[in-house]
C-alpha cells in the first residue's frame, strides 16, 4: 500500500495481470493496494528499478485515444477518480521488451510525443505505482502487438529536436532564443554590484 516501502515482486503473464487486479480490487483508496509493472529490489526508488516490464499511461479528464491505441496489446480500466463527466482511465500495455530504468523517462516522453498523446507527467517515473481500480471499474481489453519503445539514443536525438521547439524556450538547446540573447548583449548597460548594477541587467533582460 501507499505506506508500504518494501515492494513484494511476484512473476506473472501480461494476460493474467487484469484478473489479478480485479481479484485485489477495493473502493477505498486509503486502504487500496498499490502495483506497479516495474520489477523493484528493497525499495520503491527510482534506484531500487530494476526493470519495467509494461507501459502503464493515465488518461484523465478526457477518453483514451482508442483509435491510437489500437495496434498495442493492452488492457484498460477506469480509475477511483473515474465519472462519466469527468473520465478516468488506465491503459496497461504489453512490451516488446522491458525497459532500461535509466533511460526511460526520455523513451516514454519521445514515445507519447510520437503518437500525440497528452500524458500524466509522472506517467514517466520507472518506479511508478498504481492504485489497483475500484469494484466498479470498466474495463476494456484489445489483443494487437506489443509496444516497441525507441531506442535510447534515438530517444535522445527526438527528445533534443523537440525541446528546440518549444514555445518558452526553457528545455531548447538555445537556438530558438538566441537572437534575444544577442540583442540583450548589445544594450546591456554596464553592471557592477553595489552600483546598481543589478538592477540595470534587469531593466535589459525585461526589455527583449
Amino acid at each position: 500500500n501507499k505506506t508500504d516501502s518494501d515492494p513484494q515482486n511476484g512473476e506473472i503473464e501480461f494476460e493474467q495481470l487484469p484478473e489479478l487486479l480485479q481479484g485485489c480490487a477495493e473502493d477505498n483508496k486509503d486502504t487500496a493496494a498499490l502495483w506497479s509493472p516495474s520489477l523493484m529490489d528493497g525499495g520503491k526508488t527510482v534506484g531500487h528499478v530494476k526493470s519495467v516490464e509494461a507501459l502503464a499511461l493515465d488518461f484523465d479528464h478526457a477518453e483514451p485515444p482508442w483509435d491510437k491505441l489500437s495496434g498495442w496489446d493492452y488492457f484498460a480500466h477506469t480509475t477511483h477518480s473515474h465519472t462519466a463527466e469527468d473520465p478516468h482511465w488506465r491503459v496497461v500495455v504489453k512490451l516488446e521488451e522491458p525497459g532500461d530504468p535509466k533511460t526511460w523517462k526520455t523513451q516514454f516522453k519521445v514515445k507519447m510525443q510520437q503518437h500525440a498523446m497528452a500524458m500524466d507527467a509522472s506517467c514517466c517515473n520507472p518506479n511508478r505505482s498504481f492504485f489497483v481500480p475500484p469494484t466498479t471499474a470498466e474495463w476494456r481489453t484489445n489483443e494487437g502487438r506489443p509496444a516497441k519503445m525507441p531506442a535510447a539514443s534515438v530517444a535522445l536525438e527526438i527528445e533534443r529536436q523537440d525541446f528546440a521547439e518549444n514555445s518558452d524556450g526553457l528545455l531548447s538547446d538555445g537556438s530558438l532564443f538566441w537572437q534575444d540573447v544577442v540583442r540583450m548583449m548589445k544594450i546591456l548597460p554596464p553592471s557592477v554590484a553595489g552600483d546598481g548594477g543589478d538592477d540595470r541587467l534587469f531593466e535589459a533582460a525585461c526589455t527583449c
